[in-house]
């Protein structure tokens, strides 16, 4: 032993606390003995919780770390018994035992064994009463522990819950983190002094301190208030300088300023409280300007007046008092310069990557400039923080070092104010300048914002300016031509260009309309493409040549989507045009082409993307594609094709774009979009054609989504039969794969689709149905199995689970009358070797109840079980028909040999007679047979428990794999290091377990057939020795007869009556020989009988186990090879 009491010479599991539980060789002694000894007892009622490994052996107990010693967390696992039950529910007692499979909320309070209590809720565990502090563990996975050990029931299995924390908390586990919810609600209220002083406006210290809102409120309700006469210009529409409303504006002002002074005079009630109150706060904020806040109070509460005001005056031009008050921008001159293009603005900016960019600061531009139009921005600092955004956008942007001098800001202003197109943009302007708080004039930025915008303004006034007659000559050029590609007029557009050509040739100005580009960055051949129009698109390339370089091409792109002319020619389906662009491309350089091919528009999507439309482009351009390139949907090319499910020809499709993707470099992990979706999940059909599950690949195709869907799944729930056909075909699929929520399994999902399904898809539905059941039969079940439980449900009112069997006959019955049939088989065939009840259904008591997110996993465990009892019949030479029918759940049984057997033997005496040497001879073959099966029961023992070891052992060496993988990682990071706590997959073991605990329990069932036998053989050899005994006391009282009768007429006395007892002994010992006799004879019968069918029994044991060996070898292999085949591994097989 070691010096810490842990056992040196067993091999340890890695969890300390499920080592001290299940491995632990002190089971015997306290602080273990009472434990052990209640789980055994009844190892169903109870739920062990169980903290991460890694933590049990890192971390320490955080009671301990201010002490001088500190508690690791592994030796509470094995040596703290109050640790232990903490961490031990029990589940069996309560009341929320059976409720639906999923339920939506599923929650209930348990006490652990030792008397506290803890909440399951919602995928967290709650310490409550008892514990010493108030945490939450979230539960990682849950899960059954087949248990190996000799002092728990053989064959019994334990549920475990898998939390990431101990119920006691750990050393690198933050506090705060594990805090009950409702305490850090307390913890996270802002305190006063954490509010930013930006946010602090007048209304809120009027919401915020009653005892301000007392002594100015009534004077502003009167200042504001639609009756005060003394502010009525400002309430009635005439025709007034603009002036005018800035004068009563500020008086207005002036009134407030002075409700406040008033307010804090010593004369006035709460004069000096009020005081004091504005000095804390000051002193609270000393940024805090109160002198603005009163005039933004001011402001926001005249808002609507003001501003009706200004707009009465600036729509007054008939009727103008007010020279500030004329409207500039009307409708009609936004009209006129609709069509305006950024290089008819005199902006010295030539190259096409650069007005790509300005363009799309324009566009921006516009959005931001727009919401002055918005009703909601009530301040005159909101107004113009809009224009200092607006000036931002434009000359700001880090990705490009293009510097904006005065004139082009200007220019590119125009082309902001023009385009937004804002109604009485005039009026917020000069809101601006005459409402805002302070003066812009003593800030340089501000004024220069200012007298830009005044500036366009200026330029835009005058209409009969050169300048302004240019802009608006271009627009209407602009217009005219674009009109004309838009209405395809073939024969005016080449008379224009060819006028054109007579008059610049090859020195086409670049503020010509054939340069000029939309609002949203579109050019002449972009506006080509979308119309559909090859002919002019063709004209515009070919008339001159020199008109459009190959730069202006390659960077000729919508600025506000990002889409270049490929992109838009995919999308238009011009297929012509495409060619001609291809063509183009095809003049570039290698890296030229990646690079125009692999630039992302506004959603990350590339060409490649946008490839489905012209699949037949695939074998041009697929060599230059990124595959692997993500848009913001997180679709890969690849994946965009194969989402294109209403494409014409989607076989083709797909298998020119897999067919173009380079084989040894294609990642399918790299192929997933933010749902966790991969290729298979989204794709359609053609899985065979494409060849995507061959081995060179190495697809896992058992991934799943965000919803826990496999493809398989998947396939089944949205009936692509194809898919499924092919994929049931693949030796890496794990056709029983469960979701880690719901623990939903393909029957299921069957079972969904069914209910689904109208009468139109009914045949899709039982296409399906029979390929999933179909392939379960021919690869987990043997051929005699034709009836199989596939799923079930809890009845509430009978307390018990209906199961759905499906096969040869579809039939439905309850687990009771289940076992009921069971137990009545037996006690009809107590000498079959078919186990008891008891042992069948060890883990599935009746009326048992589990914790509620045990419910539907505990069903797929019952349903497991139960198909492996059928499995195990249908292999037993005795069942020669179904071997539901044999234990009366259908038809009446076949006649087996035995059955036979025993009809001969009752034709025979009703008391067989068997001699001594006989029974001896039955006795040395009974003993053994015992002495044979029990050497095999000691080795069938141990395989298992190496079986469940390995298993769980291999689950060991995968966690530590993972954490060492991750704490390497994190360790690099500098981060904390991951922690994993999942159940314990099946390695193939559990699978073979679940078989060959079969041989073990029908061993002890011979075995303990052939004890009963040897027991009445003892009986028949006592009653053998009393049948001598009286044969011989018979015989004294035969040989003296005549003397009985001799002295029967002598003399009446005392030895008369002697003589008379001896006559009642002598008929006693009649009788009781003839009662030991007719016992005897039973005894014989019944020897004779169990030997036969003993000696049968023991006959179709070796049949059974002939069949089930290799059957149980089969299942093995195909757990373990797909298991392999998941990790990559199946270049081994």
């Amino acid at each position: 032993m070691a010096k810490d009491g842990r056992p040196s010479n067993l091999p340890l599991l890695y969890n300390p606390l499920l080592n001290c539980i299940f491995n632990n060789p002190n089971h015997s002694r306290a602080p273990y003995k009472q434990i052990i000894h209640e789980l055994a007892s009844r190892h169903t009622d109870y739920t062990i919780i169980v903290p991460p490994s890694c933590l049990l052996h890192n971390s320490y107990d955080p009671d301990s770390l201010k002490s001088s010693s500190k508690i690791a967390l592994h030796d509470l696992s094995y040596h703290n018994e109050e640790f232990i039950r903490s961490h031990i529910v029990k589940t069996g007692g309560n009341s929320h035992a059976f409720l639906a499979p999923v339920a939506k909320v599923q929650s209930a309070i348990y006490n652990t064994i030792c008397g506290k209590q803890i909440l399951v809720k919602n995928g967290m565990i709650f310490t409550g009463k008892g514990f010493r502090r108030s945490l939450r563990a979230r539960i990682t996975d849950i899960g059954y522990f087949d248990s190996f050990c000799d002092y728990f029931p053989s064959g019994s299995k334990f549920m475990l819950i898998y939390i990431d924390n101990s119920l006691y908390g750990s050393s690198d586990h933050p506090e705060p983190a594990l805090e009950a919810a409702p305490k850090l609600q307390k913890t996270t209220i802002r305190r006063p002094d954490q509010v930013p002083t930006e946010s602090i406006t007048f209304e809120r210290l009027l919401r915020n301190f009653p005892l301000l809102s007392k002594s100015v409120s009534d004077p502003f309700y009167q200042l504001f208030h639609h009756n005060n006469y003394q502010f009525r210009v400002l309430r009635t529409n005439t025709h007034k300088k603009l002036s005018v409303i800035k004068s009563e504006f500020n008086n207005m002002l002036e009134e407030a300023y002075q409700i406040i002074s008033n307010s804090v005079k010593s004369d006035s009630p709460d004069g000096e409280q009020t005081n004091n109150l504005l000095h804390q706060i000051l002193r609270s904020y000393p940024e805090l300007d109160l002198n603005k806040l009163v005039h933004e109070y001011v402001e926001i509460n005249l808002y609507d007046k003001l501003w009706a005001q200004l707009i009465f005056q600036f729509s007054a031009n008939d009727q103008l008092v007010d020279p500030d008050a004329t409207k500039i921008f009307t409708a009609e001159k936004y009209d006129e310069l609709s069509c305006l293009s950024l290089n008819q603005l005199d902006i010295p900016v030539d190259e096409p990557w650069l007005l790509n960019d300005l363009l799309l600061r324009v566009y921006n531009a516009i959005i931001e400039l727009s919401k002055l139009a918005d009703a909601t921005i009530l301040e005159s600092s909101s107004k113009l923080k809009i224009l200092s955004n607006t000036i931002s956008i434009l000359t700001e942007n880090s990705k490009s070092s293009l510097m904006i001098d005065a004139d082009t800001l200007i220019g590119l202003l125009i082309m902001v104010v023009v385009h937004s197109k804002i109604d009485f943009i005039e009026a917020h302007l000069y809101y601006i300048k005459n409402f805002k708080y302070g003066t812009i004039s003593d800030d340089g930025y501000l004024s220069f914002i200012i007298s830009s915008f005044d500036a366009v303004f200026f330029h835009l006034s005058h209409p009969d300016d050169p300048q302004y007659a240019d802009m608006k000559e271009s627009s209407q050029r602009n217009f005219e031509f674009w009109s004309l590609i838009r209405s395809h007029k073939v024969d005016e557009t080449t008379a224009l260009l060819e006028e054109t050509d007579k008059v610049y040739g090859d020195d086409l100005p670049h503020s010509h309309f054939l340069k000029a580009r939309n609002i949203n960055g579109e050019s002449a051949l972009m506006l080509a493409i979308r119309s559909r129009n090859y002919d002019i698109f063709l004209l515009l390339l070919n008339q001159n040549s020199n008109w459009f370089s190959i730069e202006d091409i390659l960077f000729d792109r919508n600025t506000t989507t990002s889409q270049n002319l490929l992109m838009m020619s995919l999308m238009e389906e011009t297929t012509d045009i495409t060619k001609v662009l291809i063509q183009i491309l095809g003049t570039c350089t290698l890296e030229e082409q990646i690079a125009y091919i692999n630039s992302t528009d506004y959603s990350g999507r590339s060409v490649g993307h946008y490839l489905f439309h012209d699949y037949k482009l695939i074998n041009e351009v697929g060599h230059l594609v990124n595959w692997e390139l993500k848009d913001y949907n997180s679709y890969t090319p690849l994946f965009n094709i194969c989402r294109c499910y209403d494409h014409y020809a989607y076989y083709d499709l797909i298998k020119t774009a897999f067919s173009a993707v380079p084989s040894p470099k294609f990642n399918f992990n790299k192929h997933t979009d933010k749902y966790g979706n991969s290729i298979l999940h989204i794709l359609l059909k053609g899985i065979d054609q494409i060849g995507l599950l061959d081995a060179d690949h190495n697809i896992n195709v058992n991934c799943t989504n965000s919803k826990g869907f496999t493809p398989l799944t998947v396939y089944v729930k949205y009936g692509r039969i194809e898919n499924l056909t092919g994929l049931l075909q693949d030796k890496k699929l794990e056709f029983l794969f469960e979701d880690k929520k719901n623990f939903f399994n393909i029957f299921d999902y069957v079972a969904f689709s069914s209910r689904k399904q109208g009468d139109n898809d009914r045949g899709f539905s039982e296409e399906i149905s029979s390929l999933i059941y179909s392939h379960y039969f021919k690869h987990f079940i043997p051929s005699k199995c034709t009836t199989v439980a596939f799923n079930a449900k809890f009845d509430t009112t009978k307390k018990d689970w209906i199961v759905y069997f499906h096969g040869s006959q579809n039939i439905i019955l309850g687990l009771d009358s289940i076992k009921q049939s069971h137990h009545s088989f037996k006690l009809k065939h107590p000498h079959n070797l078919i186990p008891d009840v008891e042992k069948v259904w060890l883990n599935f008591p009746a009326n048992g109840s589990v914790a509620p997110i045990f419910a539907k996993f505990r069903m797929n465990r019952l349903l497991e079980n139960l198909n492996t009892f059928l499995v195990c019949l249908s292999l037993h030479p005795n069942f020669d028909s179904a071997p539901h029918e044999t234990l009366g759940l259908g038809v009446t049984a076949n006649s087996s040999a035995l059955d036979q057997m025993k009809e001969a033997i009752g034709r025979q005496e009703s008391q067989a007679k068997i001699t001594p040497y006989q029974l001896a001879e039955v006795e040395t073959f009974l003993s053994l047979s015992k002495e044979n099966l029990s050497g095999t029961l000691a080795t069938t023992i141990k395989f298992n428990k190496l079986m469940t070891v390995m298993n769980t052992k291999m689950g060991d060496l995968h966690t530590t794999r993972e954490e060492s993988l991750y704490s390497a990682q994190k360790l690099c990071e500098m981060g904390q290091p991951f922690k994993t706590n999942k159940h314990t997959p099946d390695y193939g073991y559990r699978t073979m377990f679940q078989y060959f605990i079969w041989i073990e329990l029908t061993l002890i069932e011979i075995i303990r057939n052939v004890n009963k036998v040897l027991g009445r053989i003892a009986d028949w050899r006592q009653c053998h020795d009393r049948l001598v005994s009286l044969a011989g006391e018979l015989r004294k009282y035969e040989d003296k007869r005549h003397e009985l009768e001799t002295e029967e007429h002598s003399n009446a006395s005392w030895f008369g009556n002697i003589i008379e007892n001896k006559r009642t002994r002598y008929k006693k010992l009649v009788l009781l020989h003839s009662e030991e006799t007719k016992k005897l004879g039973l005894l014989s019968s019944e020897i004779k009988s169990s030997h036969e069918e003993i000696a049968a029994e023991m006959s179709h044991y070796l049949m059974f186990r002939s069949k089930l060996i290799p059957f149980a070898i089969k299942q093995f292999t195909r757990v373990a090879t797909t298991g392999l085949n998941r990790n990559g591994l199946h270049s081994l097989q």
